[in-house]
């Protein structure tokens, strides 16, 4: 759902530059916080490999729903 967000806002904003940051489960709050959050917006944020931000992690997800969705099936067909 988010990567057609995010196709969406390439589309609608093309003349702006768009920086992706990550989903953090804090709030970025006070001095601590808000300089290596700004640094992201200097220097582009990287994930690392194998982590869930990465490029293939959208189709690592879906594959997963697949398989949750068989498995529930198969489940609910046996009772």
């Amino acid at each position: 759902m988010q990567a057609r967000y995010l196709a969406q806002f390439q589309d609608l904003y093309e003349d702006f530059h768009l920086v992706k940051m990550p989903l953090r489960a804090d709030e970025v709050r006070g001095r601590e916080k808000l300089g290596p959050f700004s640094q992201m917006l200097v220097e582009p944020f990287v994930p690392e490999e194998g982590s869930m931000d990465g490029p293939g992690a959208i189709t690592q997800l879906e594959k997963e729903v697949e398989a949750l969705r068989k498995r529930v099936a198969e489940l609910e067909g046996k009772n």
